[in-house]
């Protein structure tokens, strides 16, 4: 899934290319997997540490379990998608797909898009872990953790929408 674009060395008798193709595209999957580890358990915890003033390492643990359910859907997406043979770029474990019947701007679809039920398990875990600390408002708690989580799908639907690839070829001039 996702290398249809390969498919072309596979017909065209270039098995060498479609061999090298696929284990760069395997590579590509490990280091994405990397980054996305990464991410979520540095990055968010650092956000969080920042605005909670809760210790780092304390919330570098709840963050397990927020990948653990993160990855949970990402199994559930993975499953589906091998069962019917082709993948989407919207997740129907998310508000994507419908945004998509309702609006036309593709940035409001991707940024619902990453609002689904990883995000509020994410929310909830975060949420229950960190409130067992918190003393003083646990709404402005919830807050601040909402808010890390819509500035990230801000981020990524940003992203999403950039035609990033046509900026490459600009600047390596292919």
């Amino acid at each position: 899934m996702g290398t249809e674009g390969l498919t072309y060395f596979s017909v065209s008798n270039m098995y060498e290319e479609f061999v090298v193709s696929r284990y760069l595209s395997t590579l590509g999957a490990a280091i994405e997997g990397m980054l996305f580890f990464l991410f979520h358990y540095y990055i968010i915890s650092f956000c969080l540490y920042v605005l909670t003033d809760f210790p780092f390492r304390s919330i570098s643990k709840i963050q397990l379990f927020v990948i653990a359910s993160i990855l949970i859907e990402k199994v559930i997406l993975f499953i589906v998608f091998v069962m019917v043979g082709y993948t989407t770029p919207l997740s129907f474990l998310s508000l994507g797909p419908i945004t998509s019947y309702l609006v036309n701007d593709s940035f409001v679809i991707y940024f619902l898009n990453q609002i689904t039920v990883a995000t509020v398990a994410t929310v909830v875990i975060q949420y229950v872990f960190l409130s067992k600390w918190e003393e003083e408002s646990k709404g402005i708690l919830l807050t601040k953790i909402m808010i890390v989580q819509l500035f990230f799908a801000l981020i990524t639907a940003a992203i999403s929408v950039i035609p990033i690839k046509d900026y490459l070829l600009k600047v390596v001039g292919l």
